[in-house]
């Protein structure tokens, strides 16, 4: 197998660091967001969520920039360490690292079913098994379909990480690496600026994958362009975070009254702002987001996504009722935050050490997730 050596930013593609804590800082900014979307508007005094929760469900496409910068830029670290990567070590790690929370999950609600008569399709869950659950159609009427509808972003993801890997070995040269991602990007990124006024179609297959690639993409495309040794600073130079940021924030402002589906170009835009922030950790904007805190979120941020929607849908049902209790944010989310701990520290950072041992990783990563600090020394297995 043919590979290159590629070479990246400082911060982006240290040696052996395989760590960016400022994504943890952006990805629980993502949670949040997502929370604060599923849940219905809240007010204290003149503090109200009304805004986040119109625009909170960005934070599944702020992920997806994440997932495609993160991914993309460990397989070229790999190659640049080793001359090539390891599929069958990357998907290993792939799937101990998600398959796992998600598996108890789909178990727990199941039994919750049984015992509790929790609203259940198992067609919902066959999907999410399968990694097809963004191919079904909409469901906002049948509590038992929305318990597991939030899998569809799961399934894009899992659906894009079975191509990447492929499509990244296929293409040797880094510029055509480059020129590919970022026209497939463009065309999806177009795909879904367009769909969206075709109202069957929308409201059918908002979830579908050809709708919501480009930030997946986009943050590939990126993470091959910092590779590049010519362009790398220039993109450092180019990528400030308040430039990017400040930018996003005032075309918002002028279409804040737009419709929501309108605003697929932040999700386009997501890639460039983490990125950003990436190469600048020591601006304000990479400080606030390498707060311990907010980092510590990020990290059970996935938990936090797989357990949120059960407890959203079971709150809806209780309005009106003797149990209305259960739908105050009192009750809500520490339920929400107590399951994801028990999922994180008892499924998902096992997991994620086992699937190590059996694929070490060629950087160490979080110093948390290892026991020992393991990692692959010698060459790659394509």
């Amino acid at each position: 197998m043919m590979a290159i050596v590629s070479h990246s930013s400082p911060r982006l593609n240290r040696p052996r660091a395989g760590y960016l804590s400022t994504l943890d800082g952006w990805r629980a900014i993502a949670i949040l967001g997502v929370l604060l979307y599923h849940d219905r508007v809240r007010s204290l005094g003149l503090f109200t969520t009304a805004l986040p929760h119109r625009f909170g469900g960005l934070g599944v496409d702020l992920f997806f920039g994440i997932s495609g910068l993160l991914i993309t830029t460990r397989l070229l670290e790999e190659e640049k360490l080793f001359g090539a990567f390891s599929i069958k070590g990357f998907y290993i790690r792939r799937v101990f690292r998600i398959q796992p929370a998600a598996l108890f999950f789909l178990g727990m609600i199941v039994l919750m079913h049984l015992l509790f008569h929790l609203p259940l399709v198992y067609k919902g869950v066959a999907e999410a098994l399968c990694v097809v659950r963004n191919l079904a159609e909409w469901n906002y009427t049948d509590p038992g379909m929305r318990v597991t509808e939030h899998f569809w972003s799961l399934s894009v993801e899992e659906q894009f990480y079975l191509v990447l890997p492929a499509l990244l070995l296929l293409l040797h040269s880094r510029r055509r690496r480059l020129i590919v991602l970022t026209g497939a990007a463009l065309a999806f990124f177009l795909l879904a600026a367009r769909a969206p006024k075709l109202h069957y179609y929308i409201d059918t297959r908002g979830h579908h994958t050809e709708l919501n690639l480009h930030g997946l993409l986009f943050g590939s495309a990126l993470a091959v362009l910092v590779s590049l040794p010519k362009t790398r600073e220039k993109v450092r130079t180019v990528l400030r975070p308040w430039w990017i940021l400040g930018a996003c924030v005032v075309v918002a402002a002028l279409r804040a009254h737009w419709h929501h589906y309108d605003m697929v170009w932040l999700s386009a835009a997501f890639p460039f702002i983490v990125l950003s922030t990436v190469l600048h950790p020591e601006e304000v904007a990479g400080r606030i987001l390498e707060w311990a805190p907010l980092r510590f979120v990020g990290r059970i941020s996935y938990s936090i996504y797989l357990w949120q929607q059960v407890f959203f849908v079971v709150g809806r049902l209780t309005v009106g009722t003797r149990w209305a209790w259960f739908e105050s944010a009192a009750v809500l989310y520490p339920l929400i935050f107590g399951c994801a701990l028990f999922s994180f520290y008892v499924i998902e950072k096992p997991m994620i050490r086992f699937g190590h041992r059996v694929a070490p990783p060629p950087t160490p990563g979080r110093a948390d997730l290892h026991e020992t600090p393991e990692v692959r020394t010698g060459p790659a297995l394509a």
